[in-house]
């Protein structure tokens, strides 16, 4: 079983260290072999964001890595460079589901730190011309 949380840069010195989990010594190391180097990667965040397109029934889940210190925006910006929209200026909105029920529409200013994509899923789909103009209050 590997550990829930994954070892940081420099936070082992030996291999021992890496396979005790709470007391427990295990034989087996998990690892994941990156496309970056771990001291970078640890300054990112990686999304996983569903997109629903407003005319096709396909839903394509793309992963964002940007810095932790990014916003809901940074994630629309890298989003459209990746997806096919019905206009060029279509709108796109990101929301926070669970068990298919709207919890949360992000607002563009919100950090992506603290957001858990591990327990919600990550909606984003395009804003239509007459939904742009109902307050947030009102979709619940």
């Amino acid at each position: 079983q590997p550990k829930p949380q994954p070892i940081r840069y420099q936070g082992v010195e030996h291999l021992l260290d890496m396979l005790v989990h709470y007391n427990q010594t295990s034989d087996i190391l998990y690892y994941e072999v990156l496309d970056i180097p771990l001291p970078e990667l640890q300054f990112l965040k990686t999304l996983k964001v569903a997109f629903h397109h407003a005319t096709k029934e396909e839903v394509v889940i793309h992963s964002i890595r940007l810095p932790k210190n990014s916003t809901i925006a940074d994630v629309i910006i890298d989003l459209k460079t990746k997806v096919d929209l019905s206009s060029p200026t279509a709108e796109l909105r990101v929301l926070e589901v669970f068990y298919h029920k709207i919890y949360k529409i992000f607002p563009l200013h919100e950090k992506i730190e603290n957001i858990n994509d591990q327990y919600w899923t990550l909606r984003a789909e395009e804003v239509f011309q007459r939904r742009r103009k109902i307050p947030v209050s009102m979709i619940a």
